[in-house]
């Protein structure tokens, strides 16, 4: 949700070709929570889980009363960000069980995207900045924790 409101927010924002990344990404997520849906019980579903979508969704009235995109931009990275906080627990204890390659993918992704924005400005780069600046340090977190794993067993 909070992707697909960001893209909708740079593209307001005349971001342009360089917004359509996060698009294609907020399609993707979409897919998944669709087949994560259909394949898992609501039981799954924690409480920062809704708490999270409903932050989300305040987003949208958020950036309608106050008419600034930038509004929405700034509330949906700091969702997103803390949105990531179980994936860090999860890969803290479990370092060995990421796959490395896809978050360095989006890392990527997102600075050729930067490169193609039309418009730079702190609605069209918040969202993106933000979330390469959170994944790095996921992947170095990961990284750091193999090493101390592999350390540990010899």
């Amino acid at each position: 949700m909070t992707t697909s409101i960001v893209f909708f927010a740079m593209l307001s924002s005349k971001g342009g070709v360089g917004t359509y990344s996060v698009g294609v990404s907020a399609s993707v997520c979409f897919f998944i929570a669709f087949l994560a849906y259909k394949k898992v019980s609501l039981d799954v579903i924690t409480r920062s889980d809704w708490l999270f979508f409903t932050l989300a969704l305040c987003a949208i009235p958020l950036w309608y009363m106050t008419d600034s995109a930038l509004n929405a931009v700034i509330l949906l990275s700091i969702i997103d960000t803390l949105g990531f906080i179980p994936t860090f627990k999860k890969a803290y204890h479990f370092p060995f069980e990421e796959q490395l390659s896809f978050f360095m993918m989006m890392v990527f992704k997102d600075v050729f995207a930067l490169m193609a924005l039309e418009e730079y400005s702190l609605t069209t780069l918040l969202f993106p900045i933000t979330l390469d600046v959170s994944t790095i340090a996921f992947i170095f977190m990961v990284f750091v924790r193999r090493r101390v794993e592999v350390k540990g067993m010899s």
